[in-house]
């Protein structure tokens, strides 16, 4: 089996996105790897979420979409049952 290296973006900080995870608390509806608790199955999990082509199904996984959907899903995907997010752009 071949693995292959996380793929790096410009300015990205695995320790601060988890800190960002950790405060906003995405653990209530997400299971997410580093966060023991809460243990959230209401979303999905993001495991693995960096290898996704598409975020909730839809939308290209790219920084600046991504970005956009954390801070207000709605926005993008009318359907979803994300809500906005308390999540600063800077986060």
């Amino acid at each position: 089996e071949q693995s292959r290296p996380p793929r790096g973006l410009a300015g990205a900080d695995a320790t601060r996105g988890l800190e960002a995870i950790k405060s906003a608390g995405c653990g209530a509806c997400h299971l997410v790897p580093g966060v023991r608790w809460p243990r959230g199955g209401v979303g999905g999990p993001l495991e693995g979420f960096a290898e996704r082509a598409l975020i909730a199904g839809a939308l290209p996984n790219q920084p600046d979409i991504l970005v956009a959907f954390l801070r207000d899903p709605p926005s993008l995907k009318a359907q979803t049952a994300m809500p906005p997010s308390v999540i600063s752009e800077s986060q």
